[in-house]
C-alpha cells in the first residue's frame, strides 16, 4: 500500500469519527466500499467516495472545513460535496428521499 493509499485511509477513519461524534450517518461507497468489502486494497484510489443525507451535508461540510478540508471549487455543492486535504479528495453524494419515501441518489439542495 501507497502513502496515498495510507492518508486516504486515514481519512476513512477521520469522516467516520466525525459523523460518528455528531450523529451523521454516513456511507461509504465505491472503490473503497468494494475494498473493505474484500478485505484488501485492489488498486489505486484517486478519490474515498461516501453518501450521506442532504439534510446533513451543510452540517458534515462545516464540520471538515473547521479541521482544515478544504473545499473543491470544479463541483457545485447543491450536487455533491467534494473536499481535499493536501492530497486526499472525499467525495460525498447526497441522498434524499422520493414521494414514497424510499432513498434516492442525487438529492439536490
Amino acid at each position: 500500500m501507497d502513502e496515498l493509499a495510507r492518508r486516504q485511509l486515514a481519512s476513512i477513519a477521520e469522516m467516520v469519527a466525525v459523523a460518528g461524534a455528531t450523529g451523521i450517518p454516513v456511507w461509504l461507497r465505491g472503490g473503497w466500499a468494494m475494498d473493505f468489502q474484500l478485505g484488501t486494497v485492489t488498486r489505486p484510489h484517486l478519490d474515498v467516495d461516501w453518501y450521506c443525507w442532504r439534510d446533513d451535508a451543510d452540517r458534515l461540510a462545516d464540520l471538515l472545513l473547521a479541521r482544515g478540508w478544504l473545499p473543491d471549487p470544479r463541483t457545485p455543492v447543491l450536487s455533491q460535496l467534494d473536499l481535499f486535504a493536501a492530497d486526499v479528495e472525499v467525495s460525498v453524494a447526497y441522498l434524499g428521499r422520493d414521494a414514497a419515501g424510499r432513498p434516492t441518489v442525487g438529492a439536490a439542495a
